[in-house]
């Protein structure tokens, strides 16, 4: 079974840890970390946080432009995914529909009651 997340948020303690990445990594489920926020904003494209390079994860991967995300996700086997971007697109959204029709499966989280 192959998970992916979507973030918008350079990778931090606090999302390693809320995202569950430890548990993936113990549990050798294989996953991959998109990190999605180059594309949303420019001006953080060199900008690392200390966290990345501490845990130094093999499966973070960083995308500048959607052409490049797209061709990427396509290249991967069936796999379930998360979307937990802060920012909404519609470039992403026809992405998602892309690879829902592929046959990949989007995982849904709320709050709401």
């Amino acid at each position: 079974m192959n998970f992916i997340f979507f973030i918008s948020q350079r990778l931090s303690k606090r999302n390693y840890d809320r995202y569950g990445i430890e548990y993936f990594k113990k549990n050798r489920i294989n996953y991959k970390v998109l990190d999605l926020s180059n594309i949303f904003d420019r001006r953080i494209k060199h900008i690392s946080s200390k966290y990345e390079k501490k845990v130094n994860l093999k499966n973070l991967y960083k995308f500048d432009s959607y052409l490049k995300l797209l061709l990427f996700l396509i290249k991967q086997n069936k796999f379930y995914y998360v979307n937990v971007c802060s920012y909404n697109s519609l470039f992403l959204a026809i992405i998602e529909r892309l690879i829902i029709l592929k046959g990949n499966v989007k995982i849904y989280f709320s709050t709401a009651l």
